[in-house]
């Protein structure tokens, strides 16, 4: 099958490890769809519905762990606050924890912005991950720095960009585990010390018969 730059396919990985697939080539259904998912209620909603002349699919919210709608038409969402990008990464190449302060218009030339660059591995119930690179304004209190990570599950969504174009979206209720890094002075008091040694998911482990 040959596609085109607005071909559309959308996957949604669910609570029970399954993938769905949905294809669309219509440009404006394209520009449709990714308008209604680039939103923070996506997965407030009890339903997601996906309709085609030849059928309508209903999924509940509450099953879905994450979606990923891979396409080169122009895709964008909404960022949490604070943070000025979040994108996928396949292959992570560590880069100073501090950028060089951004551009500013001459207004802002005095307030430079300092971004600190950091990386997110989202593990959700489904067995399913991702890693991400964040891009964030430096947080310069210990109060800060140690909600920046808890505050991933309080968002209603976490939006990112795809790496080969398009956009994604993790249903905050469904993760699982998010380890991130490097470290940061924020850490609990109440932390336990150990180093992450492996993960499995269910299909992998062996129990005896």
């Amino acid at each position: 099958m040959t596609t085109s730059p607005v071909d559309l396919t959308l996957e949604i990985r669910s609570e029970d490890g399954s993938s769905t697939e949905f294809f669309q080539s219509d440009e404006e259904y394209v520009a449709r769809t990714l308008r209604l998912v680039s939103t923070p209620r996506l997965f407030v909603q009890p339903l997601l519905f996906l309709a085609s002349q030849h059928g309508v699919s209903a999924i509940p919210s509450r099953m879905i762990d994450m979606i990923l709608v891979r396409t080169l038409a122009p895709a964008s969402f909404v960022l949490p606050v604070g943070l000025i990008d979040i994108s996928e990464v396949r292959q992570v190449v560590m880069e100073d924890e501090a950028s060089p302060p951004e551009e500013t218009s001459d207004e802002e030339a005095s307030k430079p912005v300092a971004i600190t660059t950091s990386f997110v591995e989202i593990h959700t119930v489904g067995g399913w991950s991702i890693t991400l690179r964040i891009k964030a304004v430096t947080q310069t209190t210990v109060h800060d720095q140690r909600q920046s990570l808890a505050h991933f599950f309080d968002l209603p969504v976490v939006p990112f960009r795809l790496e080969a174009g398009g956009v994604g979206f993790v249903n905050p209720t469904k993760i699982s585990r998010i380890t991130s890094w490097p470290t940061y002075n924020g850490v609990p008091d109440t932390a336990l010390m150990a180093d992450l040694l492996r993960w499995t998911t269910v299909s992998q482990r062996k129990f005896p018969s």
